[in-house]
This record gives structure tokens, sequence and C-alpha cells, in this order.
């Protein structure tokens, strides 16, 4: 049930309006998707795995993508501030 009820409050909207304003999230607009391109990977996998979490209930995709950086961070080459390899 939509709307007000007895005493004042109000139930949460319907799945109608739920799936309308899911719809408007898809859409979003150009400059959050130009935003979102510009992430830089680990973050881009970040987020993923913790949407594919929520979703699954499990923490197997976060507990991956943390396994895959720290496999990727300790194959890299050490840096040091000025950006020349040690």
């Amino acid at each position: 049930m939509t709307g007000a009820l007895a005493g004042g409050a109000y139930a949460s909207p319907g799945p109608e309006r739920r799936d309308l304003a899911w719809s408007g999230a898809l859409r979003g607009n150009r400059a959050a998707s130009a935003d979102r391109s510009r992430r830089p990977a680990c973050e881009q996998d970040w987020v993923r795995a913790l949407d594919d979490a929520r979703h699954s209930y499990s923490l197997a995709p976060v507990n991956d993508v943390v396994r895959a950086w720290r496999a990727r961070l300790a194959s890299a080459p050490a840096v040091d501030a000025v950006g020349r390899e040690k």
C-alpha cells in the first residue's frame, strides 16, 4: 500500500515508483558518466566488487579484488617520489 496511512505515517513508495526512480538513475547525465570513466582501475574494480557483494550477500567478490590488486602491486616495479625506478 502506498500513500498516507492511519496516524499520518507514510508507507514507502510502491514498486512502480521505485522502478521509475531506478530508470531515471540508469539514464543519468553525461557528466556523471564521464566522471565514472575517469576513475582509476582499482576504484572501478572495487565499486564493481562491492555491488556484486551487495547482490550476492557474499564477500567473495571483494576478497577476489583485494587478492588481485595485492598481486598486481607486489609484481609492479618500485618507484621513488620523483618517478624513477629503484
